[in-house]
């Protein structure tokens, strides 16, 4: 989870891995408090503020997000609205559904994101979760068709829309469905449900 440990926004899920020099080095620079529907009033490092551009497809007057962990031991990450506290989204590292996802950046969005390597680039997806009924498992898909990237090293981002021949905008995720390769990242992959 290397993206979890470098770029979330609240440093609670860090605690654990900073020294106490750190901590208090991190203490009061660059903060600003957000309030939040779902997780209260929280204090963020303002350097992990990600921009849209854009906006998101279907949000595009808010621009400003933030990325919260789930659960210390989830794959889930929040995308959490700084300017509208009742809108966050459920991402994850498509890397933990489909380990051979892939796709291309179109260059106009390589110059206005202004990526210069690929390892600055962190992409997460959408996660849709639908009631089925009170004696049914939820659906849970991510939309593989729309990806989010970001630029970590500037914290711009986008949405991309991809070939819709290609891309399923709703990839279910099954739980009875486990797999036990590899992620991108070098993590044996599990059935992500497990840790919603």
């Amino acid at each position: 989870m290397r993206f979890l440990c470098r770029y979330l926004a609240c440093d609670t899920a860090k605690q654990k891995l900073l020294p106490d020099r750190n901590k208090r080095l991190l203490r009061g620079l660059h903060r600003m408090k957000i309030n939040t529907s779902r997780f209260g009033t929280l204090e963020i490092d303002e350097s992990k503020i990600i921009t849209f551009k854009q906006g998101i497809p279907g949000f595009k007057e808010y621009r400003r997000f933030v990325l919260l962990p789930h659960r210390g031991d989830s794959p889930f990450i929040w995308l959490q609205c700084i300017d509208r506290p009742e809108l966050a989204f459920l991402t994850i590292d498509p890397a933990f559904i489909c380990p051979d996802y892939s796709f291309s950046i179109p260059d106009e969005i390589v110059e206005d994101l202004d990526i210069r390597d690929t390892g600055s680039i962190e992409t997460l997806v959408l996660v849709t979760i639908r009631n089925q009924g009170k004696d049914a498992s939820p659906k849970v898909t991510v939309n593989l068709l729309g990806p989010i990237v970001i630029n970590c090293r500037n914290t711009l981002a986008v949405q991309l829309v991809l070939d819709p021949k290609k891309y399923q905008v709703q990839f279910e995720i099954h739980p009875k469905k486990g797999t036990s390769t590899l992620s991108s990242a070098g993590v044996p992959s599990r059935n992500p449900l497990e840790a919603l």
